[in-house]
């Protein structure tokens, strides 16, 4: 069988025979702007009028918070009056706004974007807030937040959420309502009927629709795989495209969307959302995911993880399981690029708060309590994602070289973006005798956000401590004559070449043992705490083995620890 130059769709399955073959229908192999735009819109607003008709998993409980402020939009595609709206008040005798109840907003979008870095004058102060609410002009908003009105118009959505027109923007004098609504983000994205994604413009003046030749194919055969299956008792076939192209990232993990701190939140925070990318839309739900050739449905017992968090699927999951996808969602977040390194923590607060309500924990900068002291144990890799991070974004580069504070130094998020990996329980036992003390254990919030942004913290951990000293370019435990094998990451962002480090122990590998080697131990690196008396900070992540003796047993560490101690991490 050949077939050339199309992209067949995906999941047809009918009985074999090939007349059957008239009935399915290729992709088109071009974009045809703006013709395409309208099937695009269409197809959109199908999508998500199936989603929230058929889908069971996708059906969520409206809280009845609403945004403090929503942007009106109307209903009228080619044209109409934006205005701010606010929907609740800030002081009880403030009679200034009509304000709106609940009932009366029934379904609101929200925007996820790439500002820029020169977003334009365009934005919600104290100054123009009354202007706002009178009227926004069309011509002064940017192109990316006008394609998001005009398929929010196209959806019958009435009410959009972006972020520039409904948080007063932050000055050197007053930051208090970003503070306040930055707290608020896992409420007004889970809440929105729709998440538009402007995912390949890098600023707001780009838009969401591009001039695109969209999967256009080489003049090749596709081979397809063909399936025996018996089907309520009748044979049947299913025919899978195997073209080079198929199951490409079309979606764009390396789109500039997607290389934002601040936008994995409002991805995974949503029930629903709409890509717009440079090669075509796709639609995403709890359910299924959707683009013009493809339609893959998202097995519940798979659904964690994809990209949006289901609350019907964890709460079937146990607290192991859950903190296992925590350290996915840090592996996803750590290399994304930030203006301001304090939005460290903020820009992962509605995650952090998605997470609490079904861990149950208390959330110390990153780091979950009951994860400890499991959870210490994270590093970076060594493959280069901070450069191409920084790369594409460098400003960000520059503001990291800055002396912010951005959490312990126990907690990835005291580093520079860089890719994080986390050991899971799964991966590690924790050394006999090893303990987070809870009582000295805590953070000092630096606002009234739980998950947000901290001033200072403090762990206290009982563990061994080793030496391990550099000779003649290999590493030995002090005062022993041992081999290791042994390798650290230190942390980039303090640039050390030491010849002797203090490594606290505290956990071991669960893996069959090398053959050479005995039990792979594993712990972080410590020294003393500039300005803070018996203080110690982490600046690396250690793995260490020590060598078998040709006939004898593998070598104990604990015959060579130095010492145990109580050791303050600051």
């Amino acid at each position: 069988m050949e077939i050339s130059n199309y992209c067949w769709a995906l999941r047809c399955e009918r009985q074999a025979s090939v007349s059957n073959f008239s009935k399915w229908t290729p992709c088109p192999s071009s974009y045809d702007h703006p013709a395409e735009l309208t099937e695009d819109l269409r197809l959109a607003k199908q999508w998500l009028t199936e989603c929230l008709e058929n889908h069971h998993l996708c059906k969520t409980t409206f809280s009845g918070l609403l945004p403090r402020r929503l942007v009106f939009i109307g209903d009228t595609l080619n044209g109409g009056t934006q205005k701010l709206i606010t929907t609740r008040k800030t002081d009880e005798s403030d009679q200034s706004y009509k304000y709106l109840e609940h009932r009366e907003v029934s379904q609101y979008s929200t925007l996820s974007y790439c500002w820029g870095p020169d977003p334009g004058p365009l934005r919600l102060q104290h100054e123009n807030l009354d202007q706002f609410a009178e009227s926004i002009p069309w011509e002064a908003i940017p192109k990316t937040i006008q394609d998001a009105i005009l398929i929010s118009r196209s959806l019958k959505i009435h009410y959009l959420w972006v972020d520039a027109l409904c948080i007063i923007q932050p000055t050197e004098d007053d930051d208090s309502d970003w503070t306040e609504e930055s707290s608020r983000m896992d409420s007004i994205y889970s809440n929105a009927v729709c998440t538009i994604s402007a995912t390949s413009a890098m600023n707001n003046s780009e838009g969401c629709f591009f001039e695109r030749q969209w999967m256009v194919f080489p003049l090749r055969n596709c081979d397809l795989d063909i399936t025996d299956l018996h089907f309520d008792g009748q044979q049947s076939v299913i025919l899978t495209c195997k073209h080079p192209t198929h199951k490409k990232d079309l979606g764009g993990s390396a789109a500039p969307l997607n290389r934002r701190a601040w936008t994995l939140q409002e991805r995974r925070l949503s029930s629903r959302a709409l890509d717009w990318t440079e090669k075509g839309v796709f639609f995403d739900c709890h359910t299924l995911r959707h683009s013009r050739w493809e339609r893959e449905d998202i097995n519940e017992a798979i659904g964690i993880r994809m990209s949006l968090l289901s609350g019907k699927t964890f709460s079937r999951l146990n607290n192991e399981e859950i903190l296992a996808y925590w350290s996915y969602v840090i592996y996803d977040y750590s290399p994304r690029a930030l203006t301001k390194p304090s939005d460290r923590l903020v820009a992962l607060s509605g995650v952090a708060k998605f997470f609490q309500a079904f861990l149950k924990d208390e959330y110390l900068a990153g780091i979950w309590r009951s994860s400890l002291p499991v959870g210490l144990l994270w590093h970076w890799f060594t493959f280069g994602d901070y450069d191409s991070v920084q790369s594409q974004t460098t400003p960000d580069h520059q503001s990291f070289n800055s002396n912010a504070y951005l959490a312990p130094s126990w907690s990835w998020a005291a580093t520079l973006p860089r890719r994080i990996a986390m050991r899971s329980f799964e991966d590690v036992r924790v050394t006999p005798g090893v303990k987070v003390d809870s009582q000295n254990t805590r953070v000092e919030l630096a606002t009234t956000d739980p998950t947000g942004a901290v001033k200072n913290g403090q762990l206290r951990i009982t563990a061994p401590v080793v030496t391990v000293v550099r000779i003649l370019g290999g590493w030995r435990l002090l005062y022993h004559p041992y081999s290791l094998r042994f390798m650290e990451w230190l942390d980039p962002s303090e640039g050390h070449q030491l010849l002797q480090m203090s490594c606290l122990l505290i956990a071991y590998e669960n893996r069959p043992l090398d053959p050479t080697f005995g039990p792979t131990y594993i712990g972080i690196i410590i020294e003393p705490a500039p300005g803070s008396a018996k203080c110690y900070k982490r600046i690396g992540l250690f793995e260490l083995a020590m060598e078998r003796n040709v006939s004898g047993p593998y070598p104990s560490l604990y015959n060579f620890m130095d010492q145990w101690d109580d050791v303050t991490l600051v």
